[in-house]
């Protein structure tokens, strides 16, 4: 219950192509009463190299946290998710690693994406981009914490052991 009214505290991961669209879900959330919302901040724009945030991306997301701050919304901003780094061989439909700037065919560190479980440029660099956007938006009153990563046991290659090591030094960048 919010105010005595029963309600969603979470009930959304919205998306959007703009941040318009993203106010437009912040709109709805809040007139039902809920007050979380998650959100991928995963998308890389061509010409993205490994380890930055392109600038037009920044203000992107700014945005969005403006307009969640507006509708008075706390946000778990989600800093990776599985399909930037699953190169479909084991059969998900939904895949993206050819398009995923780490990846050593777009210019990346990495030939295979469980390269970013492992002590690797990639994963340092991974960590970077990471810290960067922690850095900028860690004073937003608005994010509530980070999820550093979204089912990091779909990324190919990925083992229990590597993906426990990953999370152990991620969070340490977050922190």
């Amino acid at each position: 219950r919010v105010d005595g009214t029963p309600a969603f505290v979470l009930g959304r991961n919205p998306v959007g192509v703009d941040a318009e669209a993203f106010a437009a879900h912040f709109q709805h959330a809040a007139a039902a009463g809920e007050r979380f919302v998650r959100i991928h901040f995963t998308y890389s724009p061509p010409g993205e190299k490994a380890g930055e945030v392109h600038p037009d991306m920044l203000r992107f997301w700014d945005a969005v946290l403006d307009a969640a701050e507006q509708h008075r919304l706390a946000v778990l901003p989600v800093l990776g998710i599985w399909s930037d780094w699953n190169d479909g061989s084991r059969g998900e439909l939904w895949h993206v690693w050819e398009k995923n700037p780490f990846n050593a065919k777009c210019g990346g560190p990495a030939r295979q994406p469980g390269e970013l479980l492992a002590e690797t440029e990639c994963r340092k660099l991974w960590g970077q981009r990471v810290e960067g956007l922690v850095r900028r938006w860690a004073a937003r009153r608005c994010i509530v914490g980070w999820e550093i990563f979204s089912e990091v046991d779909l990324i190919t290659g990925a083992t229990e052991e590597g993906a426990v090591e990953f999370t152990r030094c991620v969070a340490a960048v977050v922190r």
